[in-house]
């Protein structure tokens, strides 16, 4: 259970379980795959996170760099 920052907010549960199904995880394929989906419903803007923490920077940048160069240029609108 994560604390608030401050006695009015209530406390949040976090359950792992659900990660693999609120987050892509995946190659470059299966992210435009899911980005397609998501454009698909309307959604026009998502967050992308390379790092959450405890990953080395080397891997950080290599997932950044095969997001830009595999993923971005597909779902560019033409």
């Amino acid at each position: 259970v994560a604390k608030a920052p401050n006695s009015s907010a209530p406390a949040m549960s976090f359950d792992p379980t659900g990660i693999a199904d609120n987050a892509m995880i995946c190659g470059p394929a299966r992210c435009i795959e899911q980005l397609e989906m998501i454009r698909e419903l309307g959604i026009e803007y998502v967050i992308f996170f390379s790092n959450t923490g405890g990953l080395d920077h080397r891997l950080v940048m290599e997932s950044l760099e095969r997001f830009s160069t595999d993923v971005m240029p597909k779902m560019r609108r033409a």
